[in-house]
């Protein structure tokens, strides 16, 4: 999945530096690619119990390379890209960077330490209805 990541890193960029709009070649991206990505988010964590455990894998699979591969990389790919337009300083683009990497860590921090106690008052880690509530929760709070 790696590998495809990182080809997809390299296409986004391309796709972002030839982009010309009236609002630039980043923020598009940022804007209209921020819903397309809530799909593949509710998707991964919504597997349908029908499915065979070798379907489920391919399920799985299928999703979470929507989500990271694609919807991720192009919103990632764009905010990032705009870090350089921010000031003309690299101290202050090193200053927003580590503000953002701090905050972007106690943020990780924070749903980790929350989502099994979320997971349990709505049914448990075998629950499906469990998870899919907890990840519209953290969708809608997050």
């Amino acid at each position: 999945m790696q590998n495809f990541d990182g080809l997809s890193d390299i296409v986004m960029g391309m796709i972002i530096d030839k982009t010309k709009t009236r609002w630039g070649k980043a923020r598009p991206w940022l804007l209209f690619m921020g819903l397309p990505l809530i799909l593949p988010v509710l998707l991964v964590f919504f597997v349908p119990t029908a499915f065979s455990e070798d379907m489920k894998e391919v399920y799985i699979a299928v999703t979470y390379f929507l989500m990271s591969v694609i919807c991720y990389t192009a919103v990632n790919l764009a905010y990032h890209s705009m870090l350089p337009r921010f000031s003309l300083t690299s101290e202050d683009r090193c200053s927003v960077s580590a503000v953002r990497s701090v905050f972007s860590m106690m943020a990780t921090l924070v749903v980790a330490t929350i989502t099994p106690s979320i997971i349990g008052k709505f049914g448990g880690f075998n629950s499906q209805s469990a998870w899919t509530t907890t990840v519209l929760l953290h969708s809608y709070v997050l």
